[in-house]
């Protein structure tokens, strides 16, 4: 009995020895599982996420997808004429716009944009723009700045 495998194993907390092959013990389990059920807690959260990125997500793009027609489209070829008859487009910072679309389905932008002009000072131009949607493309009405 003076070999060092020959030693009896040492008895655990549970009473059980080291060398039983029983199994784990109930303090290992009881650990295992805990561990398993928050695992599975925190994969519940996860696809509770990824299901709300998805049902607020898709309205969302829908929209970006159908704007186009609406009132961002409008608003868009606005700023784009509005650009064009500035003297420094690159410096143009719009503003606040307002939208409306009369009974004709014309949208009507009123805005306002901060731009260089020709002596390279900051000057505030305050505009009212009218399109329409034709055959898919947005057509110019008219374009009046404040003052012309």
């Amino acid at each position: 009995m003076g070999e060092k495998g020959d030693a009896a194993p040492e008895p655990t907390s549970d009473g059980s020895s080291a060398g039983d092959s029983a199994g784990p013990s109930a303090a290992d389990v009881g650990w295992r599982e805990r561990a398993r059920t928050a695992w599975l807690g925190v994969a519940v959260w996860k696809r509770l996420v990824v299901v709300l990125a998805v049902v607020v997500g898709v309205p969302a793009l829908v929209y970006l997808v159908r704007d186009p027609n609406g009132a961002g489209g409008a608003t868009r070829e606005c700023r784009e004429q509005v650009e064009e008859r500035l003297k420094a487009p690159a410096s143009a910072e719009f503003g606040d716009t307002y939208d409306s679309l009369d009974d004709q389905g014309r949208w009507e932008i009123a805005g306002e944009v901060d731009s260089q002009n020709g002596f390279g000072a900051m000057v505030r131009n305050v505009y009212t723009c009218t399109v329409t949607r034709e055959n898919g493309w947005w057509q110019l009405v008219s374009l009046e700045f404040a003052g012309d």
